[in-house]
């Protein structure tokens, strides 16, 4: 029996990516590390070569001036996407721990009878850059050519997470598409944007601590075109869809010292001043480290703010053969050097620049939110769901009854929808729903009251009908108030964009390395909002979405601030919600296609981002999606 064909699609941080040293030729796994073990850190090798600089054009990784860096590719793509750790034991034995796509795989093998590089295919990618990056998207349409010119058919996709972000990118640049894939089968893809993670990653997300959680994650979000991918998007998405935000609590007329990110730097600052605009030069070798990078480009520009304490921190992390003598000792390096995980770490746990209570005491704040779209919120008064007060506790009153438990309990079995609008709306609502009943554990505090109704960071618009306040009554007072920002009614919000310009000041060694390209925000927010190019023939999408992790939605910045900078040095609190853990349910659930081209949508309950990969319950739904 001929089967059609397939290509499995990984998704970000989903492709193994290498390092060739320009001497010898050696691959050099830099994501996921060879060395990598799961409880202490990955090591300095992701450090050192993944992340990129915001250049306006491309975004090319700092090695790339040194080094090549490249895809695995191997075994028909299946190498560069099998596992996250390599081990011949546990390739031998294809078992889920550490695995990524092979247990997949392996299954397709198995179950249907496939054999990669004869009818199973998997295309593997820089997950760093953006959907619209012209070498990927070349690359995956050049492959879909070479699949299609072997086997003589169109093929079916099966991708995980943002792997469906790159195929709708073709599908925008590629008129022809539908002549070489008719179905797509996604997992956890993020339609309309991976919640607080993505909305805050550009002011909490870099570390360069790579402990395995999404700590990982953050750092390679924060430094490459992936963080724009996460980002919600507009296309079929209703005017009042659910958005997540930042929120930030903004000191009122106070003027504080702009904290530095990194307090370790700032204390050298000062003792090593009088070397502040000496030049200097490195010894680079062939494959330097994070740090000599870093250093080598501070030392290039004497405009850097807080110079010397950068090259003091970073010339600690750096070889001694590398940094020359007039360097060694002007900065007193240390023989023995640390690594970057020990060095490069903002110290989150200072509180030297933030208020003490005895400040916000004397002054006040406000909320202000920040958001990728200023839709209207679904906030709880909305037509979609109505909530009440019964005996302190809340209570929700679903427009159809049959509901009633899915939101207030979740999914406790697999549920499918043909079009998957009512399994959307039940996501939403249940967002709502969570989020009024989340837990505030802060401290009341000072805040601002704006109007006899405080409603958040703006005063209530004005009615004419009403009689005019005195102007006792208008003068804004500061009141003790209980804070959910995110059910405020007046949800007026600045684009995220803002808060990340704010949040970095010109020159500054934060800016320089970290910063976020406001040129390419604007590119690819215009990107998703151009059409896809209509199928010519039959086209089908089926969605299978995972739930019942704790999924951050918003993010909150507890600490009033009276500069942006402050927050680099201030981890958010999360308001969580239903989903797989990393992407909120109602995003997984957002409609992605016209509805005649909907193949089925299924919740799959009790499993996470990654594993549902792994998953035999999903496993059983994409072998009836790929036999129907």
């Amino acid at each position: 029996m001929v089967k059609t064909p397939i290509i499995i699609v990984p998704g970000c941080y989903g492709s193994k990516i290498n390092v060739i040293h320009p001497e010898n030729g050696q691959k050099i796994r830099a994501w996921f590390c060879q060395k990598f073990h799961p409880k202490i850190m990955q090591g300095e090798a992701a450090i050192n070569y993944l992340w990129g600089y915001y250049d306006q054009d491309t975004f090319k990784s700092y090695i790339e001036e040194y080094a090549k860096v490249e895809v695995e590719t191997g075994k028909f793509g299946f190498d560069g996407c099998d596992r996250f750790y390599e081990s011949s034991v546990l390739e031998f034995l294809n078992g889920y721990f550490l695995a990524y796509m092979a247990p997949l795989v392996n299954y397709l093998r198995k179950e249907l009878g496939y054999t990669l590089g004869t009818d199973l295919f998997c295309f593997t990618y820089d997950w760093r850059q953006s959907a619209f990056n012209e070498e990927i998207q070349s690359s995956f349409t050049k492959y879909l050519q070479a699949v299609k010119e072997q086997t003589g058919q169109s093929v079916i996709l099966i991708t995980h997470s943002a792997g469906l972000v790159y195929i709708k990118g073709l599908m925008r640049l590629v008129p022809n598409w539908n002549d070489y894939f008719h179905k797509i089968i996604s997992i956890n893809s993020a339609i309309d944007g991976a919640g607080a993670l993505s909305a805050a990653v550009a002011i909490a997300g870099y570390n360069l601590a790579m402990p395995i959680a999404h700590i990982a994650m953050k750092f390679s979000c924060v430094s490459s075109q992936i963080a724009q991918n996460c980002q919600p998007v507009n296309e079929f998405i209703k005017q009042t869809s659910f958005c997540t935000s930042v929120f930030v609590r903004k000191l009122v007329n106070q003027k504080r010292i702009t904290p530095l990110l990194y307090a370790t730097g700032s204390k050298y600052q000062q003792k090593y001043q009088q070397f502040d605009q000496k030049s200097y030069k490195l010894k680079m070798k062939a494959l330097p480290n994070a740090a000599e990078m870093l250093l080598n480009l501070v030392l290039k520009d004497k405009a850097v703010v807080n110079r010397a304490g950068c090259i003091k921190l970073l010339s600690q992390c750096a070889r001694r053969e590398c940094l020359g003598q007039d360097l060694i000792r002007d900065f007193e390096v240390a023989g023995k050097m640390k690594s970057c995980e020990q060095m490069l770490v903002p110290e989150y746990q200072s509180e030297d620049a933030l208020p003490n209570q005895a400040e916000l005491n004397s002054g006040a704040w406000t909320w202000e939110e920040f958001a990728p779209c200023n839709r209207n919120y679904q906030h709880a008064d909305c037509e979609l769901l109505k909530l009440q007060k019964l005996k302190d506790e809340t209570v929700i009153e679903w427009i159809d009854p049959k509901h009633k438990e899915k939101i207030v309990h979740g999914f406790e079995a697999i549920c499918f929808s043909q079009d998957g609008e009512d399994l959307y709306k039940i996501a939403q609502a249940r967002t709502v729903y969570q989020e009024v009943t989340h837990p505030v554990t802060s401290l009341q505090c000072k805040v601002l009251d704006t109007a006899p109704n405080f409603a958040g960071a703006e005063r209530t618009p004005h009615n004419s009908d009403e009689p005019t306040a005195t102007q006792e009554q208008a003068t804004p007072k500061p009141v003790d108030r209980d804070h959910k920002p995110w059910l405020n009614k007046s949800r007026t919000r600045q684009e995220n964009l803002e808060l990340y310009k704010g949040a970095y000041t010109t020159h500054t060694f934060d800016t320089k390395f970290f910063g976020t390209s406001a040129s390419q925000y604007r590119k690819y927010m215009a990107f998703t909002g151009q059409k896809m190019h209509e199928p010519t023939r039959e086209f089908k999408h089926v969605s299978i979405v995972s739930c019942g992790q704790k999924t951050p939605v918003h993010a909150v910045f507890e600490k009033p601030v009276a500069d942006y900078q402050e927050l680099l040095i201030q981890q958010p609190t999360y308001v969580f919600a239903d989903g797989d853990g990393l992407v909120p349910l109602y995003s997984l659930l957002t409609p992605s296609f016209d509805k005649k081209h909907r193949g089925g949508v299924y919740v799959v309950p009790g499993v996470g981002h990654f594993p549902a990969v792994q998953d035999d319950r999903v496993f059983k739904i994409v072998k009836g999606a790929i036999l129907e």
